[in-house]
């Protein structure tokens, strides 16, 4: 197998979004904390075509011209990791999802320091958490070691998911997005 061929395969994407527990009865919510490059793209048009997804970019890697795009299909969201951190968080979060059910995709593990309170204002709502960096899932670790967590948290970094050293970062051609 060439450098990212498992990438092309159609089914890469069904692959990564069977890790959600979806209700067919109601859309499900997903808040993904992102990149905003040209990589991304092709991801988050996939996870917007099939969810209702609120994307958080993350400060250092926005593209504006890459922005643009999931914009038309998504909620954008300014929410920064000190937000994520703070007080204000649960609110964030509310505002967002309201009562209905939904899952994270977190890279980085922005979510991981209020994880216990999440957890319980959330209860029922919440089917899991997908963190696609060790660092960020190491976050995440210190979480159950410091608190009772209940919601799973899966490890892309640690699964048969992540191949390469981009879980992102090269997409499919067949939902590839023709940007200029």
């Amino acid at each position: 197998m060439r450098h990212n061929d498992y990438l092309l395969d159609k089914h890469y994407f069904e692959k990564v979004t069977a890790l959600f527990d979806r209700d067919p009865k109601k859309p499900q919510k997903i808040i993904v904390v992102e990149h905003a490059v040209i990589n991304s793209l092709s991801f988050m048009n996939y996870l917007c075509d099939h969810y209702q997804v609120f994307f958080i970019p993350k400060p250092k890697s926005i593209d504006q011209k890459v922005l643009k795009y999931p914009s038309k299909k998504c909620t954008v969201l300014a929410a920064s990791r000190r937000e994520l951190k703070g007080p204000n968080a649960i609110n964030i979060l509310r505002k967002v999802v309201g009562q209905e059910t939904f899952s994270i995709i977190d890279i980085g593990g922005y979510f991981a320091p209020k994880l216990s309170e999440i957890q319980e204002h959330f209860k029922g709502q919440l089917f899991k958490i997908i963190e696609d960096t060790e660092n960020g899932y190491q976050k995440y670790e210190t979480q159950f070691h410091n608190n009772v967590i209940t919601i799973p948290i899966l490890s892309v970094a640690r699964s048969s998911l992540k191949i390469e050293e981009d879980f992102l970062g090269f997409w499919c051609k067949s939902f590839q997005v023709n940007l200029f």
